[in-house]
């Protein structure tokens, strides 16, 4: 009876179990489809892991920016410099070779401003022009500036006033361009105060000899009573009269015109001879500077 009881009480909880049911042909279906989806997925997976290895292996093998310049910082000063001095040849060159401005040695007895000097670059034109410009309003080489004033008789002919260490002195001079810069040429004479005082005093006399000159009227007795007056050779155009020992103003012919000339002389074997230094002036230069004459005098009495 027990053993029967037994069978029974089996065959109860046997029925009470759910029982599997079967899969159908649609879950069996989609169940393959998501198969075959997820298999691409773990090949690129595994690809990518692949690749993702080589690139790690790569990086590697070759530092990145960030890990030199790290290893840079770290490394010594001494070694810094060993890494950085000699990477190239032309790092060497410039290492081995110092730049030129400090190659520059001293020579014997020279100051650093000699030195610099000699060094630095050659100044431009123009102001080499510039300083030349000002260097006509000196007293001379290595003098003070000293003032001037000017005064225009022609296009390149000037009278100025200035002064000479102690000396007030009247030129009369020819003026060139060089480079837009006008600069006093050989043509001319420098009167002392003395000199520019004797030639107004013969202003009249002057003007008298032009006349005589332009008419061809001159013989020896021609302004013989004016006391600067020079004794000359009556078959001479010219008519000359003293302004200083070596300085004389002269009046004469000279091709188609009547000159001034101011010129200083020199002896020979006991005769006056004209020097190279002086100017003839036009008679229309010899208006124009005596109209400036009281103006050359104010401005040489002011110097």
């Amino acid at each position: 009876m027990f053993a029967s009881a037994l069978q029974k009480r089996k065959a109860v909880v046997a029925l009470a179990q759910p029982r599997p049911q079967p899969q159908s042909a649609q879950t069996q279906a989609s169940l393959s489809t998501q198969a075959e989806q997820h298999a691409p997925a773990v090949a690129v997976a595994s690809s990518q892991g692949a690749v993702s290895s080589r690139e790690t292996t790569a990086t590697a093998a070759w530092p990145s920016l960030s890990d030199m310049l790290s290893k840079k910082q770290r490394t010594g000063p001494r070694e810094a410099s060993q890494s950085s001095a000699f990477t190239t040849a032309r790092d060497w060159k410039s290492h081995d070779q110092p730049p030129r401005q400090q190659r520059t040695q001293h020579k014997p007895n020279e100051t650093a401003a000699s030195a610099h000097k000699r060094v630095a670059p050659a100044r431009s034109k123009a102001a080499t022009a510039n300083d030349k410009a000002r260097e006509r309003q000196r007293g001379g080489d290595g003098g003070e500036e000293q003032e001037s004033v000017v005064f225009d008789i022609s296009n390149k002919r000037r009278v100025t006033v200035r002064k000479w260490r102690a000396a007030v002195l009247i030129d009369i001079r020819e003026y060139y361009d060089a480079d837009g810069v006008s600069k006093p040429g050989k043509k001319g004479i420098s009167l002392s105060k003395e000199q520019w005082r004797a030639l107004q005093g013969l202003v009249h006399a002057i003007d008298e000899a032009i006349i005589l000159v332009e008419d061809d009227s001159v013989d020896e007795h021609s302004l013989q009573h004016v006391e600067a007056r020079v004794a000359a050779d009556s078959s001479e155009r010219t008519i000359s009269f003293t302004l200083s020992s070596k300085r004389r103003v002269s009046v004469r012919f000279f091709r188609s015109g009547v000159l001034v000339d101011l010129r200083e002389f020199y002896d020979q074997d006991g005769v006056q001879k004209p020097g190279k230094k002086g100017i003839s002036l036009s008679k229309e230069q010899w208006r124009a500077l005596c109209g400036a004459q009281q103006a050359v005098s104010e401005a040489a009495s002011q110097l």
